[in-house]
């Protein structure tokens, strides 16, 4: 067997899991010196932190905001909890850019937007029946008008189907 390597290198830290003073100093050693060749600037969290709060509070969730931002989940959930201090620069400016339009098709949102929709072409003669069919429902009945949250998708589907009507690009029967 191979003998292990000397104290205060990474080889033995990150192969050996070697966690004495000279071994941890090598590895943060390591780690600043690759920050600095990479330029990676660090900043506080609290900006990235506040944004994921308020997409949160759209109903743009973690997983989502962790895709649109090419970031690891854990990364997002440790912003959002506050359990980092610092983070670099460029991952604070991908957080910053997400916009409520991140939010994954299944998540809940208030229903008042669609429902308003619905209304409007009800109102200029639209039928239940007919717009549960042009939304693609097997039966006719508008349920989400009883609910006060619906799916994004839902919700996208109801704001398109009003727009192709104004449009002209879909006519009563």
């Amino acid at each position: 067997m191979k003998p292990p390597p000397p104290h205060g290198t990474r080889y033995r830290y990150n192969n050996w899991h070697c966690r004495c003073d000279q071994c941890r100093q090598a590895q943060a050693t390591y780690q600043r010196q690759r920050c600095a060749a990479q330029g990676a600037r660090l900043v506080s969290i609290e900006r990235a932190r506040e944004h994921i709060l308020n997409l949160s509070r759209q109903g743009v969730g973690r997983r989502a905001v962790a895709a649109a931002a090419d970031l690891h989940p854990d990364t997002v959930y440790l912003i959002g909890a506050g359990r980092m201090s610092r983070i670099r620069a460029d991952t604070e400016t991908a957080i910053l850019d997400i916009d409520a339009s991140a939010i994954s098709d299944h998540a809940l949102v208030p229903a008042r937007g669609a429902k308003r929709c619905l209304k409007r072409l009800m109102r200029r003669g639209y039928t239940t029946s007919q717009l549960a069919r042009w939304l693609g429902y097997r039966n006719e009945c508008l349920h989400m008008l009883a609910k006060k949250k619906v799916t994004a998708r839902t919700a996208s589907r109801v704001e398109q189907l009003e727009r192709l009507i104004e449009d002209g690009r879909l006519s009563r029967d």
